[in-house]
């Protein structure tokens, strides 16, 4: 895979990290989240932390009684589809 995620929940807000590939800075990452559900939350712009990586804050709310929910992740660079990962979390 030529990019890293990682998942970070905190007070109702998932938090999402995101390297580019090679690192690449200056990017307009975007991204959003495809629920167990099917709907997906509004579309999110990361903010840059440097040395290209990227975060976004996602509101969090909870969608089953399950221990362990599964969403989709889109992330986009400039408009173009660079990941789709189904990402687990555990409450």
């Amino acid at each position: 895979m030529s990019v890293n995620i990682t998942l970070r929940y905190h007070e109702n807000t998932l938090q999402l990290f995101y390297a580019a590939k090679n690192f690449q800075e200056g990017l307009t990452v975007t991204g959003y989240l495809i629920y167990s559900d099917l709907t997906k939350s509004d579309v999110q712009t990361f903010e840059e932390l440097g040395d290209g990586i990227y975060s976004v804050f996602f509101p969090y709310t909870q969608k089953s009684n399950e221990r362990i929910e599964r969403y989709g992740l889109v992330v986009k660079e400039n408009g173009a589809t660079k990941l789709f990962e189904i990402v687990n979390l555990i409450t």
